[in-house]
């Protein structure tokens, strides 16, 4: 049986790309946000209609991923 999917609302709050770039204070823009997507890098995300959208948690994993020791 494949893994169940969360829902929309267990997944909140759930930034922008404009959040997600002011968070990281500008030092990714959307353009790379974009290339990272089509290349499947970078924190997962989420589609609803046009509008992409970033679960703070994945945002989070995705940080902590990248931190250094």
């Amino acid at each position: 049986m494949p893994p169940k999917q969360p829902k929309i609302t267990d997944l909140r709050p759930l930034l922008t790309e404009q959040e997600l770039v002011a968070r990281w204070r500008g030092k990714v823009s959307p353009t790379t946000l974009a290339a990272w997507r089509a290349r499947r890098v970078g924190p997962d995300y989420i589609k609803v209609g046009r509008s992409v959208l970033y679960p703070q948690c994945y945002v989070e994993k995705y940080e902590d991923g990248k931190s250094r020791r």
